[in-house]
Parts: C-alpha cells; sequence; structure tokens
C-alpha cells in the first residue's frame, strides 16, 4: 500500500502531465513495487467512478442488479485487461523499457481523469446545461482526456507520436471490447 504522500506525489504528478509537463515524470514511485502500489488508484477512483455509474443509470435499464454487476467487473476487468496487455505490446514495439513507468503513470491518471469527467456527469445529470451544450462539453473533455492521454504515453513510453496514438487507440479498443464482452455474458 502507498504511503499518504506517495498517492499525493503520484496525483500531482498525474495533474502535471495533464498540464502537459513532461518534468512530472519525477513526482511518480517509478519501481516495481511503485508499479504493484499505483494499482491503488483503482481504490482511489472508485468512489467518484461509482457516482459517475449511478448518473448515468438509465431507470428504462432491465434491472438495478445487471446494470451495477457490469459496471463493477467492467471496472475490475479495466484495471487488468490493459497492463496485462500492454506486456507484449510495448516488448514488440521496443518500449519494455518504460512498461513499469508508463502503467504507474497511467493508474495515477485515472484520478485525474476522473476529476475531469465527474463533474460534467454531474451538470449533465442534474439538467443544468442544454442537452445540445452538455454534450458538447462532454466532447470536449473527452478530446482533452485523449490527449492527456497520448501525451502521458508519449512521455511515459518516450514514443513517438504515432506510437502514443496507437496505444491510446489500443485502450480504446480494449475498454470497448471488455464493456461489450462483459455485457454479453452478464
Amino acid at each position: 500500500m502507498p504511503t499518504g504522500q506517495e498517492i499525493l506525489n503520484s496525483v500531482f504528478g498525474a495533474y502535471r502531465l495533464a498540464l502537459l509537463d513532461a518534468s512530472a515524470l519525477r513526482w511518480f514511485s517509478v519501481s516495481v513495487p511503485g508499479f504493484w502500489r499505483s494499482f491503488t488508484a483503482a481504490l482511489v477512483v472508485a468512489p467518484p467512478f461509482a457516482l459517475i455509474v449511478a448518473l448515468r443509470f438509465d431507470p428504462q435499464s432491465p434491472t438495478v442488479e445487471s446494470y451495477w454487476l457490469v459496471e463493477s467487473v467492467t471496472y475490475a476487468l479495466g484495471w487488468a485487461v490493459f497492463p496485462i496487455v500492454m506486456v507484449p505490446v510495448c516488448w514488440a514495439l521496443s518500449l519494455g523499457g518504460h512498461y513499469i513507468t508508463y502503467i504507474i503513470v497511467y493508474n495515477w491518471s485515472a484520478v485525474v481523469q476522473v476529476g475531469a469527467i465527474l463533474p460534467v456527469v454531474i451538470v449533465d445529470a442534474a439538467g443544468m446545461l442544454p442537452a445540445m451544450v452538455s454534450t458538447l462539453l462532454g466532447l470536449l473533455v473527452t478530446g482533452a482526456l485523449l490527449l492527456y492521454q497520448w501525451f502521458i504515453a508519449r512521455t511515459a513510453l518516450q514514443a513517438a507520436s504515432l506510437l502514443a496514438m496507437i496505444v491510446v487507440a489500443l485502450d480504446l479498443s480494449l475498454g470497448l471490447v471488455v464493456t461489450l464482452g462483459v455485457e454479453r455474458l452478464l
């Protein structure tokens, strides 16, 4: 389990990366133990993520239980599948030496990403903005987060721009496959 200081440093580093500060990597505990501790971000992110899931719940859906089951399984798999898939991908792309750094940063970046998404979901769920404006705001935040993910891949993997885009596309694709797979199975 990371110390409170490590959590604060990592979240601060993730925030600095959102500002496109490549020197922010120094805030992360880049080591094998730091790699494993970075999965604590899943616990940090779980409560606001659960709120996002609750606010996006469609009362028209079949059952509340199946909705939460699908979301919970998808959440857990999301934290495992991408890091596992990235092992051979990093080695195939000659980026294996940066794998640990990338996954550490990737994991902690989830805190910043949820922090960016939650206000948009709250505003949308409360109906505070016209639907068109709310949709536009969601698209803008999504675009900013894609840029953020690209910058993380480019910086932490020390990858060329195109390779960083491929990593982000792989992440999105895996997320979609996991979500659709879980929905079909459950």
